[in-house]
């Protein structure tokens, strides 16, 4: 994106390609999350194993860094130092989501 179109939308440019990283890490996230509940039958333990679920069982190569505030911590809700939250998506069913650039709230999709 240029420079004239971020700062139209009010937005630094640096700013807008993290959204759209995020935007792209979460669906990558999302989708190997999936994979994990076909193949093992429930959900990885995030709060309690982080990301190891995940990458010891090769679904993802490392822990995701959220690139808006470089964290890879997940918890159950947003907070200082936090990248990531696991909570349930309103269906019962849990789901990833993205914080902001503070962590102190969740990445608006």
């Amino acid at each position: 994106a240029n420079q004239a179109f971020c700062n139209m939308l009010g937005y630094s440019k640096d700013e807008l390609e993290g959204d759209t990283t995020l935007r792209r890490d979460l669906q990558i996230v999302r989708n190997q999350i999936e994979l994990y509940r076909v193949k093992a039958g429930s959900d990885p333990e995030l709060i309690v194993n982080q990301w190891g679920d995940l990458v010891f069982n090769n679904y993802l190569h490392s822990p995701p860094v959220n690139p808006l505030n470089q964290n890879v911590t997940v918890a159950a809700a947003p907070d200082a130092n936090i990248g990531w939250v696991w909570r349930d998506s309103g269906s019962g069913r849990f789901d990833i989501y993205g914080t902001d650039a503070t962590g102190l709230a969740e990445f608006i999709e």
